[in-house]
């Protein structure tokens, strides 16, 4: 009988180990601390965002390192070093013990209501990293604030009690109202007219594509936007109609001939935005009323309210 050759062992075994190590579909959390959610399976591909320890996706399918996932309204690739598998409870007549959480401080809430300013806030059963996840909570999201527990308020949303971590939400003024940044976000935008476009760019070194630029801005500001003019429209909170834009608002545009969204700029007043164009033009200021705008008009999202 004829022994394998060294090269044509080691061949069989990895494989064998890629059989081995393929993960089945369901639910898994994040164990990285942070972890890029990509536009591809390789690191070559862009982040679309990160994702928090504990983050809980659902496992399509997965090929060597690399798995297409779902996280909330985002799909994407995650290496598979950093899943876990959530597994169903079995059946047991011995009711599981309730989970206990450090005791935090309870005081009164500073003010009746409060708005996420992060993209994407975990609102969860108690005031803890490890407690379930009711739902993300998406930018722009008002909620009753009822107590402050330590870092955290309990509040209520859509008749849901829950926790979210206190320093992701902004408290009214002194006249009720939610104090806008849209014109810093519009100054900063301005200075970037000119940058030349890039597909997949997101810096001012190698230029911006369209989802790339408004996701730059809005980093400066600490908000955390995926890549790409159709994940911002899904990720992102509440659905506003053309008569409500406000400054530092994004708006999203039909892409030609497709049927879905391909392009995003950041509304900077007076029925102006500010984009980057297409390839081989630059970031510019055009109207809403343009002839392609006008026609391709798809929708806008409030981002500061």
């Amino acid at each position: 009988m004829r022994m394998p050759t060294c090269a044509t062992a080691l061949l069989l075994s990895m494989v064998l180990m890629g059989q081995a190590l393929a993960l089945e579909p369901g639910t898994y959390e994040v164990t990285a601390k942070k972890l890029h959610l990509r536009e591809g399976p390789g690191q070559e591909y862009a982040s679309v965002c990160l994702l928090p320890a504990g983050e809980s996706l659902y496992l399509w399918e997965s090929e060597g390192d690399w798995a297409l996932v779902d996280a909330g309204a985002l799909s994407g690739y995650v290496h598979t070093d950093y899943l876990r598998l959530l597994e169903a409870a079995a059946e047991d007549p011995t009711p599981a013990p309730e989970p206990t959480y450090a005791t935090v401080p309870v005081g009164p809430a500073e003010a009746a209501e409060g708005m996420v300013v992060s993209c994407s806030l975990n609102f969860r059963t108690a005031p803890d990293t490890a407690a379930d996840l009711v739902e993300p909570l998406p930018y722009g999201t008002v909620v009753e604030l009822i107590e402050r527990h330590g870092d955290w308020y309990y509040i209520s949303f859509n008749g849901i009690r829950g926790y979210v971590y206190a320093a992701f939400i902004r408290l009214p003024d002194e006249n009720g109202l939610f104090s806008s940044r849209g014109q810093e976000v519009v100054a900063l935008s301005r200075q970037y007219l000119g940058y030349r476009y890039r597909y997949g760019g997101s810096a001012p070194a190698t230029g911006f594509d369209c989802g790339g630029f408004v996701r730059y801005v809005y980093a400066q500001f600490d908000c955390a936007l995926p890549m790409g003019a159709g994940n911002q429209y899904r990720a992102l909170g509440q659905k506003i109609s053309r008569a409500e834009l406000l400054p530092g608002d994004l708006v999203f545009f039909y892409g030609p001939g497709t049927g879905r969204i391909g392009h995003v700029g950041i509304y900077i007043g007076e029925g102006h935005f500010i984009h980057a164009s297409r390839p081989g033009d630059v970031v510019r200021i055009n109207t809403l009323e343009s002839g392609y705008y006008l026609t391709h008009y798809y929708g806008a999202i409030a981002m500061n309210r």
